[in-house]
């Protein structure tokens, strides 16, 4: 457990088996926080699942818990250098700042079979851990009660698990509800859920098969009609590969945001890039010739469902596909950004490098810019993909909601129709005459931020 300590006199729960500090309170802990967060959370788990062996890092602090980002990475590498199985967070963060850093973690964990929980915020917004795959995300509903649980799986990176945070705990022969209707004490269910499905022998434990379990030991099939809030998108990028085999036309792989390997060396992950036209089994002959070792595949368009059901039976693999960048958006009451659109034309190549250095020299200046692009497999870059039949005003809302950025920095196709008036400020990179992209083609190392002064400039210019 990684919150802000637990007190092992409570609630029964018993001396754990490791009580590791990396966050120090200033001045004396008073008697009002006995009954801390990470306290009520393990009381929960304990509530559930009675044999747990339990372990607090604390990394939070306070009436009102906060903590660092570089603890909360101290703690996760912890988790890893110790074979932790199962970690559980009711924590986390929407600071873009810690987004790297703790995606790294969470992906080395991920890959050594690390199984993640993590609460969602208690609003409608993205955070890490809980919005990166590989993670176990799950929120609070009202119509649930005790251990119930409702799970609704898209695909195993594209799931929504809802619990109640509505916990009733008995401590010194009185019974206290601390919990309120709050997702940090819905994620302790389904951490108890999954420490008895991996405390049965006869259970493969891994993240595919804990999702499994759950689906399968389902006590609530039922989708619960009345939520807290709606689901929350999480990461569209296949963040969880740390390096994996391609197959393919491998466009610019050096810009790839993971490392590309050639076919006859072995990893754990497949990603595979179909061509234009090609024999409709090419895909599922380089998956069985991939043998057991992949666990993660990759597949860089819409796969059918035939090709995903064989790769469900026949291998023990975790498949994302294109579908999970595809999501409907509710179309925006008010059609109105209120932050600056920037929309970058050009060749793909380019548009994805220009992008990835400006996000850099936005967030080195303290500006927090979502970069998205048309181009497809962008995704594969580290950007996220827009699908094209997506209404491109009601996605750009929608990011704006989700990650509460500073502005987005958006990549047009050379075929896009968008006129230049859709957004706030148009980089041609095509266009000779345009002042930024003859820097950006000039290849020198400050361009970047040349780029970013030009359009700071721009939009200081017609502040009130």
């Amino acid at each position: 457990m990684i919150d802000d300590g637990v007190d092992e006199r409570c609630f029964d729960i018993g001396k754990l088996e490791n009580n590791i500090v990396f966050k120090k309170d200033v001045g004396e802990r008073s008697a009002a926080l006995r009954y801390s967060h990470g306290t009520i959370c393990a009381a929960i788990i304990r509530k559930y699942a009675p044999n747990a062996h339990l372990s607090s890092i604390k990394v939070l602090s306070g009436e009102i818990p906060t903590g660092e980002k570089t603890d909360l990475v101290k703690a996760l590498t912890w988790c890893l250098d110790n074979d932790v199985q199962i970690v559980h967070m009711s924590i986390g963060t929407s600071c873009f700042k810690d987004f790297d850093d703790i995606r790294e973690i969470i992906s080395r964990l991920y890959h050594k079979g690390t199984i993640l929980v993590a609460a969602h915020k208690n609003r409608y917004c993205f955070s890490v851990p809980a919005c990166l795959p590989g993670v176990i995300r799950v929120r609070h509903c009202e119509e649930l009660k005790d251990a119930e649980y409702s799970l609704k799986k898209n695909s195993y990176y594209d799931h929504e698990i809802v619990a109640s945070g509505n916990q009733l705990l008995h401590d010194d022969n009185s019974i206290v509800c601390p919990s309120g209707s709050c997702n940090s004490y819905a994620a302790p269910v389904i951490t108890a859920t999954i420490n008895n499905i991996m405390d049965d022998p006869s259970e493969i434990r891994s993240f595919k098969a804990v999702l499994d379990a759950l689906e399968r030991n389902m006590p609530h099939p039922r989708q619960p009609q009345s939520e807290a809030m709606k689901p929350v998108p999480g990461s569209c990028i296949p963040y969880f590969i740390r390096e994996a085999t391609v197959c393919g036309a491998t466009e610019h792989a050096e810009l790839f945001f993971f490392r590309a390997a050639p076919i006859g060396e072995q990893t754990n992950a497949l990603v595979y890039i179909p061509g234009q036209t090609e024999a409709g089994d090419r895909f599922l002959n380089v998956v069985e010739q991939s043998g057991k070792s992949i666990e993660n595949i990759i597949y860089a368009g819409i796969l059918k469902d035939t090709d995903k059901e064989y790769c469900h039976k026949n291998t023990s693999a975790v498949v994302w596909d294109e579908s999970l960048c595809r999501k409907s958006f509710s179309p925006a009451k008010d059609k109105r950004l209120t932050i600056p659109a920037v929309g970058i034309r050009g060749d793909g190549r380019d548009v994805i490098l220009l992008l990835r250095l400006l996000r850099k020299e936005f967030a080195r200046n303290d500006y927090f810019a979502k970069t998205l692009s048309m181009t497809r497999r962008s995704y594969l870059y580290g950007i996220d993909y827009i699908p094209q039949n997506e209404d491109l005003i009601d996605f750009l809302i929608t990011v704006e909601k989700l990650y509460g950025c500073d502005l987005i920095l958006i990549g047009i196709s050379r075929d896009q129709t968008y006129e230049d008036s859709f957004f706030d400020y148009t980089i041609d990179l095509d266009n000779a005459e345009d002042e930024n992209s003859r820097l950006f083609a000039s290849g020198k190392a400050d361009a970047a931020g040349f780029i970013f002064n030009n359009i700071k400039t721009s939009f200081e210019a017609f502040d009130p």
